[in-house]
C-alpha cells in the first residue's frame, strides 16, 4: 500500500483527529437522544 509509504506525520495525525471528532460526536448525538427519551 502505497498510502503509508508517503503519508508523513501531519497526514495521519489529522486523520486520527478526524475520526476522534467524529466519534465525539457520535457521542454527542446519542446523549442528546437519550435526553429526549
Amino acid at each position: 500500500m502505497q498510502v503509508w509509504q508517503q503519508a508523513d506525520r501531519g497526514e495521519i495525525f489529522s486523520s486520527f483527529s478526524g475520526l476522534l471528532l467524529s466519534l465525539v460526536s457520535v457521542c454527542q448525538v446519542n446523549t442528546a437522544l437519550r435526553a429526549l427519551a
